[in-house]
């Protein structure tokens, strides 16, 4: 089975990625749609008409990432496509922002 995997599916450019690899990739066979947001996610997964899963994660966790890994190797799906879109950014002087949320923003937009 050839898939294509969208991370930060639930809104802006990665619904909008989800719903042109709908479109325009007839090899595709199952999209996997990763984001947060599981109810935006179901949105956007009734918009397309081909076979989507639906995977609601949160990718700057561990445990995210291990039920992850553990769906590919139980499913050995064909990686067709792989657009990592997930992201955020906060602004603001550096030194007055969330410590937490900029090591959020590190690990997650550039590891």
């Amino acid at each position: 089975m050839k898939i294509a995997v969208i991370t930060g599916a639930s809104s802006g450019l990665g619904r909008e990625y989800a719903f042109e690899t709908a479109r325009s990739r007839r090899e595709i066979d199952e999209i996997w749609l990763i984001a947060r947001r599981e109810d935006k996610l179901r949105e956007t997964a009734e918009q397309i008409s081909k076979k989507v899963k639906i995977l609601p994660l949160d990718i700057t966790k561990e445990e995210c990432i291990s039920e992850y890994a553990s769906l590919l190797k139980e499913t050995n799906p064909e990686v067709e496509l792989l657009i990592n879109n997930a992201g955020f950014g906060r602004l603001g002087d550096f030194d007055l922002l969330n410590t937490h949320d900029n090591g959020g923003m590190v690990r997650l937009n550039c590891e």
